[in-house]
């Protein structure tokens, strides 16, 4: 009976080393994920940031866009209601003879 129990324990003290192995293995596993998460984590702040600058960048140039094309057709009504005065008056003094091609 004592070599059962020896052969038992043995078998037992074998597992126990495989399953303390792969539990080693495992922790490492664990750790490099871990590891690698916080990178790829970081990179996802950095790019987050890079993101909302981005977003501020381009809601910036819209309102400078929108400014812009009301600045060019408050000029183009201007300059066209000018370029009618400065006809009406030319034709008035006799330079232009209203004529039309």
């Amino acid at each position: 009976r004592m070599m059962e129990y020896e052969n038992v324990f043995r078998k037992m003290n074998a597992k126990i080393d495989a399953v303390e192995k792969e539990n080693l293995y495992l922790k490492q596993q664990l750790s490099a994920s871990i590891d690698k998460l916080g990178t790829v984590a970081a990179g996802v702040r950095v790019n987050e940031k890079k993101c909302t600058s981005l977003s501020k960048d381009m809601k910036h140039a819209e309102s400078y866009m929108k400014t812009t094309t009301k600045k060019l057709n408050d000029h183009e009504t201007s300059t066209r209601s000018e370029f009618v005065k400065l006809y009406k008056h030319l034709t008035i003094a006799g330079v232009l003879r209203g004529e039309k091609k």
